[in-house]
């Protein structure tokens, strides 16, 4: 995991992850956040922040790299701008902020996508338009954890889910390579998937199967233009989802 310039944080109404590049809108309305990427970021300050997949604990490993976690907040963002108690697990992607000596200050958990299971082809499942690959081959990345007391074979449609994994791009557009899976117990107030922008046309876009109206989205930070591309991060309400013959909208 290399280690670059961390980058200053945005004064955004909603808080996402460091490496942000964002829009968003009220509560009512979508968000979409463009993101950067990237692992581990240290900065004349002494701090940094890591994204990565959690592969260990004694401390908390991510990526292989170790930081200690001892005095660590760790953190979900369950609705836009709103951090909840959290707690890591093997196999869930996270934002690691670190001090100097590499102890981890906050643990942000940073899902692909929540929302609810459409289809579950072999090897995987479809979740807000998203192809969600279960990957059982380590020389292929991190293999995909599930819950306690679930598994591929248990996932049916209409499941709700929380997925985290790493985009992958094949021949038909990108996929989700999960690192976890776990079932929700109930349907959020908010949708959330992440992905890349695909089929831009104005502030309509593709992520995957999911067609994405950023109409009445405000952009932040508000000098950043949506393109083909970028990584993104859209937050909806649950209501604003619709099915089509081309595919579901948010």
């Amino acid at each position: 995991m290399t280690r670059r310039r961390r980058q200053e944080k945005p004064m955004f109404p909603l808080r996402f992850q460091k490496f942000a590049q964002a829009l968003t809108a009220l509560l009512t309305a979508a968000a979409v956040v463009a993101c950067g990427g990237g692992a581990g970021e240290l900065g004349s300050g002494g701090t940094g922040a890591a994204l990565g997949t959690v592969t260990g604990f004694g401390s908390i490993i991510v990526d292989g790299v170790d930081f200690d976690d001892s005095n660590a907040t760790v953190q979900a963002e369950n609705t836009p701008d709103v951090q909840d108690a959290g707690e890591a697990k093997l196999g869930q992607r996270v934002e690691v902020e670190f001090d100097a000596s590499g102890a981890a200050q906050t643990i942000s958990i940073q899902a692909e996508v929540v929302g609810r299971v459409t289809a579950t082809p072999p090897g995987g499942l479809t979740v807000l338009g998203q192809t969600v690959l279960v990957n059982n081959d380590i020389a292929q990345g991190p293999v995909t954890q599930f819950a306690v007391d679930y598994a591929l074979a248990d996932v049916k449609a209409n499941d709700l889910v929380e997925v985290h994994g790493i985009p992958r791009l094949q021949a038909g557009g990108y996929v989700i390579q999960a690192t976890r899976i776990d079932r929700r117990s109930g349907l959020p107030t908010y949708v959330r998937v992440a992905g890349v922008v695909t089929g831009l046309a104005g502030k309509v876009f593709q992520l995957g199967g999911l067609t994405v109206d950023a109409g009445s989205a405000a952009i932040l930070p508000s000098s950043r233009m949506l393109a083909s591309g970028q990584s993104v991060v859209v937050w909806a309400g649950a209501g604003r989802l619709s099915a089509g013959a081309g595919g579901p909208t948010l």
